[in-house]
């Protein structure tokens, strides 16, 4: 919830920030851009595969769908809002909204009408791929408009905080790749090889990216305001991936035994994930502010003040 209201308030003094005629040409040059790259990718795949520059219509009726989708989720998000001023994490956080956004409309859409024929692999490719493209666009574009505060000095991170950051990436990487060979590779590769299990492999590890930039995971003890806070910051970090990949999987209508792995190899790693995360970080992180002492004194004294009061007054207001 908190994320939502980030997103809000940053695109607003991003707004007042800039002259009436900037955000016009702005929004412009966003949509011009980001529709662009996704007819880019969406023909580029379906000219790869089928190897042939005549389309179909069948290709028509899929890039329609698929534009369609892409301007609904990023109307949503508001990523047609995206700025120059804007940071590469605020960029991501509404890039992954935007395409959490996108996938739920194109499963909507194909179970409300039943739509079987459309190539599947084609569009989440593209997608994804033009995801990253889109990105990095918006990223480079953001650092040129002007020097942006690295997050490193932007948070003063220690010389051991970066080390046991890079420590925990490192490990948090190889756990999802352990259970990713274990449960999906080791069981459905060999078996019953198909494009579907790559795509979802590859899917799993840019949401993991993805989620881990815009909620630091790796970096709780120089964001979290107390161990209840990180752990908020963990569950959204886990949860992130795993919607990503749901809505995936349905999409592809990906066969329920595969399903099932890919469900048992997240499962997995989220919770070795989280227990390795307790064992390294849970000692260092502190609370930062006195919210929770306040808190507990301002619930005491209140308590205390209701014991004063004679309980026929109390019934006297009541009635």
């Amino acid at each position: 919830m908190r994320d939502e209201l980030e997103i809000d308030i940053n695109l607003i003094s991003a707004v007042q920030k800039t002259s009436p005629n900037k955000p016009v040409k702005n929004l412009l040059s966003t949509v011009t851009v980001s529709i662009l790259i996704y007819l880019l990718t969406f023909s580029s795949f379906f000219t790869l595969k089928e190897k042939t520059f005549y389309f179909t219509n069948e290709y028509f009726i899929s890039l329609g769908l698929f534009l369609l989708a892409i301007v609904f989720g990023a109307s949503l998000s508001r990523k047609f809002r995206l700025l120059q001023q804007d940071k590469s994490e605020q960029i991501l956080k509404i890039q992954y909204l935007s395409s959490f956004f996108t996938l739920f409309f194109l499963v909507l859409i194909i179970l409300i009408f039943e739509i079987n024929h459309l190539n599947r692999i084609y569009i989440l490719s593209s997608f994804f791929i033009g995801l990253v493209i889109e990105s990095f666009y918006f990223i480079q574009s953001s650092k040129k408009s002007k020097s942006e505060t690295n997050f490193v000095e932007q948070t003063k991170l220690t010389v051991d905080q970066i080390k046991t950051s890079i420590k925990s990436l490192l490990l948090d990487g190889l756990i999802l790749t352990l259970f990713c060979y274990i449960e999906i590779v080791h069981n459905i590769i060999p078996v019953n090889y198909e494009e579907n299990e790559l795509l979802l492999i590859a899917l799993v590890y840019l949401s993991w990216i993805i989620s881990a930039y815009t909620t630091h995971k790796f970096v709780p003890t120089a964001v979290a305001t107390g161990r209840f806070n990180a752990f908020e910051i963990q569950v959204k970090f886990y949860l992130k991936i795993i919607a990503l990949v749901v809505l995936s999987m349905i999409f592809l209508q990906l066969e329920f035994t595969s399903a099932v792995y890919f469900i048992a190899a997240l499962a997995g790693y989220s919770l070795v994930s989280s227990l390795f995360f307790l064992f390294l970080f849970a000692d260092k992180i502190k609370n930062k502010t006195d919210d929770n002492k306040e808190a507990v004194t301002t619930f005491f004294n209140l308590m205390f003040l209701l014991s004063t009061i004679p309980i026929p007054t109390i019934k006297t207001k009541l009635t």
